[in-house]
């Protein structure tokens, strides 16, 4: 289920007023944005992700007075303390974020991975489902240390630990590791991105990567038939491969022969 956000404004009728407030009071809502009227005492939260003071056409002051002053005086201790477990930089994120879907018309999801270093798209569901994860604070601070792990000792140390706190990984989960592994090793190549479907896929490269050229034409010229060169800075993937772990072992063994 997606993660369900809400917006409250002189725009809203007497009656969508009542309905969106019995619903964060309920615990049913997980962001809501409004006016500074939400910092009203008979305003009730319950179990709420974040609290988002939009003053309409001056939330970007909001924004600004919240980098200059820290998040208490506007947010109040509950979404302060979650700037200070997820990261200032995440927290801005998400407002952004979340602000963008309330002003596009569209639903905000957090049931996604965190970008960071190269891009990578397997074409397959990788995420931490709120079915394993019903928190959603908990979600985003898994995420945000999976998508920081240094390296893959350190993500190995957080799959365990995610096991013995909620149980054994879903599907999704376990892509989002496998996943994240090719990334850290992608990254210190100088791959910016990745797109690998059961049909073939690309690999592009940034414009120094952190490779010898000599090794990648070598292994073209060694399987022709699974890899072609498109200029300087693309790699097609020839092969047909219909399984998600049999992809990833194919850009193990690629991946490898490139460091």
């Amino acid at each position: 289920m997606p993660v369900r956000v809400e917006s409250l404004s002189r725009f809203s009728t007497q009656k969508q007023q009542k309905k969106i407030s019995t619903a964060v009071a309920d615990g049913n809502v997980d962001i809501i944005i409004g006016t500074h009227k939400l910092l009203n005492k008979s305003f009730k939260f319950n179990n709420l992700g974040l609290v988002i003071i939009d003053e309409e056409h001056r939330f970007g002051v909001r924004q600004h007075d919240l980098e200059i002053r820290g998040g208490g005086e506007l947010l109040g201790s509950e979404q302060s303390g979650l700037m200070q477990e997820i990261g200032y930089n995440l927290y801005t994120d998400l407002l952004e974020r979340a602000v963008n879907a309330i002003k596009s018309g569209q639903q905000l999801e957090l049931d996604r991975p965190l970008e960071q270093g190269t891009e990578i798209n397997l074409h397959t569901s990788a995420l931490l489902p709120n079915t394993y994860l019903p928190d959603v604070h908990t979600r985003l601070i898994m995420y945000k240390r999976i998508a920081n792990a240094p390296d893959v000792q350190n993500l190995d140390d957080i799959q365990v630990e995610m096991i013995d706190r909620f149980g054994l990984l879903p599907d999704s989960a376990k892509a989002l590791i496998a996943i994240t592994e090719l990334k850290l090793k992608a990254t210190k190549l100088g791959i910016r991105k990745i797109d690998f479907g059961e049909s073939g896929g690309t690999i592009l490269f940034e414009d120094k990567p952190n490779l010898d050229p000599q090794q990648l034409i070598n292994l073209i010229q060694s399987k022709p038939s699974h890899y072609k060169l498109e200029g300087e800075k693309k790699l097609h993937l020839l092969s047909e491969i219909p399984e998600f772990s049999a992809r990833c072992e194919f850009l193990e063994r690629l991946l490898k022969g490139l460091m």
